[in-house]
């Protein structure tokens, strides 16, 4: 079994706008899923998501062949909903390839292909957001059910090559009307769970056995790992 790792990150509170460098790394090969899982029971209203942190995400991430978005809100019944996936997305980066001259062909093409793929973040961040954030308050919190749909997702072939982000903001506090008790939950072992909002006396480590939990203060895209 593989060794747990929890991290704590307290963070300053600021936003950092994507920048496009002089030159721009080599393009990944593979492909990247960000899933935002998003308590709507209101626990804790100073948690938040925003439209514009989304699209931080999707930026960041324009190294990769291709970028997948994933969206799944926790309710009073999680696993009453279709969780929203956006992809593939392809940023269109090109490996640089040739001789000098080429090579430098390629790297002016790729800045202007990043800047084009950071001003169609925006579409994507939108309809994201608007899943996620356009939620009545929940008066219950099924955290088993929202994880457990979290689970089936990043389980899916079409996945199992990819490098999975679970960007979580819930307070891990089961409350359903039957009682049920918080269930642990282990994902394929290329997942990265990112925590932010856990309550006092909740261990990470009990929930998530097999994968690396990164806790986080507030969420900011910076702190993402590559």
């Amino acid at each position: 079994m593989k060794q747990k790792q929890t991290i704590l990150l307290l963070l300053l509170a600021f936003f950092g706008a994507c920048t496009i460098p002089e030159s721009v790394a080599p393009p990944r090969q593979g492909q990247v899923l960000n899933l935002f899982i998003l308590d709507t029971s209101g626990s804790d209203p100073w948690l938040t998501l925003t439209r514009n942190q989304i699209a931080q995400t999707i930026g960041r991430d324009s190294l990769f062949a291709a970028i997948y978005l994933a969206g799944i809100v926790i309710k009073e019944n999680s696993r009453a909903q279709s969780p929203m996936v956006i992809g593939p997305i392809y940023p269109g980066m090109k490996p640089e390839t040739g001789n000098a001259f080429h090579k430098g062909k390629i790297r002016i093409q790729n800045r202007d292909r990043r800047l084009q793929f950071f001003k169609s973040c925006g579409q994507q961040a939108d309809s994201l957001a608007h899943f996620l954030l356009k939620r009545p308050k929940a008066g219950y919190s099924d955290v088993n059910g929202g994880l457990e749909l979290a689970q089936t997702l990043c389980e899916q072939p079409s996945f199992a090559q990819s490098q999975i982000r679970i960007i979580l903001f819930c307070d891990l506090l089961q409350a359903t009307k039957d009682g049920q008790p918080l269930h642990s939950f282990t994902f394929p072992v290329n997942t990265t769970i990112y925590l932010i909002g856990k309550a006092r006396g909740i261990d990470p480590a009990k929930v998530f056995q097999d994968n690396t939990v990164v806790e986080l203060a507030q969420f900011q895209p910076e702190f993402l790992q590559p």
